[in-house]
């Protein structure tokens, strides 16, 4: 918390902890002042106007008043002055942010300064959310185009589970879908070309774990098990996986509870069998997939630019929150960019969300950071919890508000807490 913040704490004489919160303006900041039963509000209000504090309203009962306030942070009063007369304050805290809570729709990708923020970044709401460092996110995929110009080539290192190097120095080719991957997370922003990613600075750590070969094609539960290992081992905080499949494997389900109770977040996508009952068809649209449908991963379904369900997104009871999944831009192999829908596409939305909202909050565990995303999504459906889009989309400033005033809460369950 900066030093205006404290001193200002210090002159209202409150105790409580420093909280953030966005501002009404440019360097204008909105305080809630308590004043102990029975103060004249009117006259506390007359010394904040005197000391140049903007009263804006106030709110009495039986409990004393609560005084709402504009302070100019760039111009602040005499804070010595300003406590020595109001022994009537007994606390303060943040008025926090209210927003409307419609997304207006369909969300296009636009172009600013000769780079295109994809539509799937607008949604998650994360481009005023700075980076605060220290978070590192593993990408379980097909590898990683490193010289690509829209990814970085700094604080990235990886390694191969068989399928070839995760940077492709060998030469034997890569596929897209992991590169896709890593640019919704980190493609790199004020660069002037392609496009931006959730987390745009360059500064976020990455691990790469390249499962699939050149082709794309399957791997068997105990790889991606030991891949998840691989993963915590290089101190991963977030593990994003989008990947999955339809049956069950005991073994990578205590690899996936180990590592969720040793404070790594798993984060997987829900499927794409919606429109045909699965990987492997079973004419039931309701397919669990896993690792996804795991209590100790989060569940990752698909929406579109409308923000209506991707026809193929599987919807379950496991099913615990949505990200942008349909005809996502992001970067691809030799140094071009593409399109391309799925949950695969949706996970990674949410995995550089929790990394860029746990960067700024790292007192808090895995599980408080994957509860606060799940209470501060936007509703998408019926209101509350539905198999669709589990809590809702995923909003990075949302969580970040959330966690200001309901500092690292969360129950240690999956999508069945609800």
């Amino acid at each position: 918390m900066n030093m205006k913040n404290t001193l200002l704490a210090t002159a209202l004489g409150a105790g409580l902890a420093m909280i953030a919160a966005p501002a009404s303006a440019a360097d204008t900041q909105r305080y809630l002042v308590n004043l102990a039963p029975g103060s004249d509000a009117a006259a506390v209000t007359a010394v904040l106007q005197s000391h140049g504090v903007d009263v804006v309203r106030s709110f009495e009962d039986a409990n004393g008043a609560t005084l709402a306030v504009n302070v100019d942070m760039a111009n602040l009063p005499d804070l010595v002055a300003l406590r020595a007369q109001l022994p009537q304050v007994t606390g303060y805290g943040i008025d926090v942010a209210r927003r409307t809570m419609a997304i207006p729709t369909p969300i296009e990708d636009v172009v600013v300064d000769g780079e295109t923020v994809p539509w799937g970044i607008q949604a998650v709401d994360s481009l005023g959310v700075p980076y605060g460092g220290g978070r590192k996110v593993c990408i379980i995929d097909t590898g990683y185009d490193l010289g690509h110009p829209d990814l970085q080539t700094t604080r990235v290192d990886g390694e191969d589970e068989g399928a070839g190097p995760w940077d492709n120095s060998d030469g034997g080719g890569l596929h897209y879908h992991g590169t896709h991957v890593a640019g919704t997370i980190a493609a790199l922003g004020d660069n002037g070309q392609g496009v931006i990613g959730v987390v745009p600075g360059g500064d976020l750590d990455l691990h790469i774990v390249r499962l699939f070969d050149s082709g794309g094609g399957f791997v068997y539960a105990s790889d991606l098990a030991g891949a998840m290992e691989d993963c915590a081992a290089a101190g991963s905080n977030v593990i994003s996986m989008s990947l999955g499949g339809d049956y069950s494997s005991r073994l990578e389900e205590r690899v996936a509870e180990r590592l969720n109770k040793k404070g790594v977040l798993l984060v997987a996508a829900s499927g794409n069998g919606g429109s045909i009952g699965g990987l492997e068809p079973k004419g039931d649209y309701a397919t669990f997939s896993y690792p996804a449908s795991y209590d100790a991963v989060m569940s990752v379904a698909a929406y579109d630019n409308n923000l209506e369900k991707a026809y193929f997104s599987q919807y379950t009871s496991q099913v615990e929150i949505a990200g942008p999944g349909v005809d996502v831009l992001s970067t691809v192999l030799n140094g071009a960019y593409g399109t391309a829908s799925g949950t695969s596409m949706a996970t990674p939305h949410v995995s550089g969300v929790a990394a860029l909202v746990w960067s700024n909050h790292k007192e808090c565990s895995n599980h408080q950071i994957r509860n606060a995303l799940r209470e501060s999504a936007y509703d998408l459906e019926a209101p509350g919890y539905d198999y669709y889009s589990g809590w809702g989309l995923v909003q990075a400033q949302a969580a970040m508000d959330y966690l200001a005033v309901n500092p690292c809460k969360g129950k240690k369950t999956g999508a069945g807490n609800h």
